[in-house]
Formats: C-alpha cells, structure tokens, sequence
C-alpha cells in the first residue's frame, strides 16, 4: 500500500520533480523486494533533477558565484550516480564558499565516504557554526542531519539520535516544516540501522501524520518510502507494497 502510494505521488513541476527524484531512487529499489513492477518513468525524472542541478552549477560558475556553485555540485552529488559524483564534492569543498557553508558540508561528505569520521564530525560542526553565525535555521537544520549521519557510522548512536531530535524540534519551532519532516527521516533510517524496528516505525508515522495535518504533501514520498523500509525490515512486506 504504501508503495502504490508512493509511485501515484502527482507532482511534476521543476522543483517538485527534484523534490522527487531522491525518493525514487529508493522507490525501485523497495519494489523489487516485494514484488512490484519498477516505475518505468522513474529513471526519466531522476535525469530531470539532474539536469536542474547542471544547469545550475553552470549559470553559478558562469557569474563566479562560489557559494551558489558549492551549493549546486553538492546537489549534483546527491544526484548522480556517475563516476563524476566525487570530484563534484571535492570541487565543492576546493571552493571554501563558507559563507553559508556549503564547502564545509562537501568536506564533511568526503570525509565520511573516506572513513575519516572525525573529520566529518568537525566538519559537520563548522558547517553548523556558520549556520548560527547566520542565524538561519533551516541551513543549522540540515548541518545537523549530517552531523547524526556522522555520529551514527561511528557509531556514536545516542548522539546521532539525539542530534536528529535536535534538528526536529529546532525545525517545528520555526514552522520549517520541509526541514522537520528531513530530519524525522534522519531519525528514522538511523533507529532502523539499530535494528530498533518498532520504534523507526511508529516515528515514520508520527513523521507522516505530521506532514500531513499541515498540508505538507510533497515530503510524503520520502516518507513513504522510510516506511516502506522499516516495514521490509521487520518483513511485513504485504503491508509495505
């Protein structure tokens, strides 16, 4: 059920086709494991996200603007999935375009595909500090998803839970609703790394209830397909097609 709902999700404009691509790539990869056809469209509009991403890294590079550039090959990264993906991110983290960040969240990336997690942990913490420097919430928001993923791998599991609860209360007490339903994702993939089953579950769905009692409907592929995954895990795979 919670597929088929995921595959009707209706959006389709530029923003909201990028909103999208992320969650299909998770969407194909699931229906295999529980028997449903793969979204033959799917693959289409992942190219469109990444076409976006492109075409805004070029007009970025082209008005030498470091910080809009950064923020674009970081996109790209997350985007692709060519052989060119890692050089994005090291020519991200190359730029020090830190005003807002963005080459510290490459750095912290990089770091973290290399093993190196402390590094990513302080990288993750500069990208952070100059969040709060800013005051912008939402970018803190997204610093501290990273710096979950960080404490997670190494292991570190009560602080990569307790920074994803951070960044949720820290986005619904400032109405960043996008940002709160991300980070419950967080929680949710890392209780599930846990093995902690019921309770990435029951968050899962306390994440869609809330989306959903605010309109919030562009986020529930996403959270569909985290729920898709913790049920697969616990092997209800009836209730997760």
């Amino acid at each position: 059920a919670i597929l088929k709902a995921l595959d009707r999700y209706p959006y389709g404009c530029t923003e909201q086709t990028t909103s999208r691509a992320l969650p299909l790539l998770s969407y194909n990869d699931l229906s295999v494991l529980v028997g449903r056809a793969k979204d033959p469209e799917a693959d289409q509009r992942i190219r469109d996200a990444i076409v976006h991403w492109n075409e805004l890294g070029r007009m970025a590079a082209s008005i030498h603007d470091d910080e809009l550039y950064a923020y674009a090959l970081v996109q790209q990264y997350w985007a692709s999935h060519d052989g060119t993906a890692v050089d994005r991110l090291r020519r991200a983290a190359n730029l020090g375009a830190d005003a807002h960040g963005w080459s510290a969240r490459a750095a912290a990336t990089l770091a973290r595909l290399d093993g190196r997690l402390q590094d990513a942990i302080e990288h993750d913490s500069t990208a952070i500090m100059f969040a709060l420097q800013l005051g912008d919430v939402e970018l803190e928001v997204q610093a501290l998803e990273k710096l979950a993923s960080s404490h997670a791998l190494l292991g570190n599991t009560q602080d990569a839970i307790g920074t994803c609860r951070t960044a949720i209360s820290r986005a619904i007490a400032e109405g960043i609703h996008d940002s709160a339903a991300i980070s419950w994702g967080c929680l949710v993939e890392t209780l599930a790394e846990e093995l902690r089953h019921d309770e990435a579950l029951a968050e899962a769905r306390a994440a869609d209830e809330y989306i959903s009692g605010i309109g919030l409907t562009r986020k529930r592929p996403a959270l569909l397909a985290w729920q898709a995954s913790a049920l697969i895990r616990m092997g209800d795979l009836a209730e997760a097609a």
